[in-house]
């Protein structure tokens, strides 16, 4: 049984056991299928991987401005928010982190604000020291 390659009577040949294990034809294979391998393996990035820090920023943003009355919460995800958000900004700059790194600061500000003044108000409201 003949296939036609193209060329009219041409019969399809494997290659021998003596090419096979013919050092330059090694070789060749090699360096042949390592091309192939490394056209397949272009590093392509998933259609909208390219945000995730700065969506990530956002959402840690908002959730410190929530917890900002405790300043074990509130303020670590502040900084954490932040620190994802400039990420993002140095990576490829996008409205959200910007948006982002603005909620975190804001978040880490009003977190410290009320821890401060928790801690000079509590007297007043235990009732240790006179309003005067």
């Amino acid at each position: 049984m003949t296939e036609d390659h193209g060329v009219v009577g041409s019969i399809p040949t494997r290659p021998t056991l003596s090419y096979i294990f013919n050092f330059e034809n090694i070789y060749k294979i090699k360096t042949t299928l390592h091309i192939m391998v490394k056209k397949k393996s272009v590093n392509k990035e998933l259609p909208g991987t390219k945000e995730g820090l700065g969506i990530s920023g956002f959402i840690l943003g908002i959730l410190s401005l929530v917890w900002a009355g405790s300043i074990f919460i509130g303020v670590p995800l502040a900084i954490t928010g932040f620190i994802l958000c400039r990420f993002q900004q140095k990576k490829s700059p996008m409205r959200l982190a910007k948006i982002g790194t603005i909620l975190n600061i804001i978040g880490f500000v009003l977190g410290i604000i009320i821890f401060v003044l928790l801690i000079f108000l509590s007297p007043l409201i235990q009732g240790n020291l006179p309003l005067a």
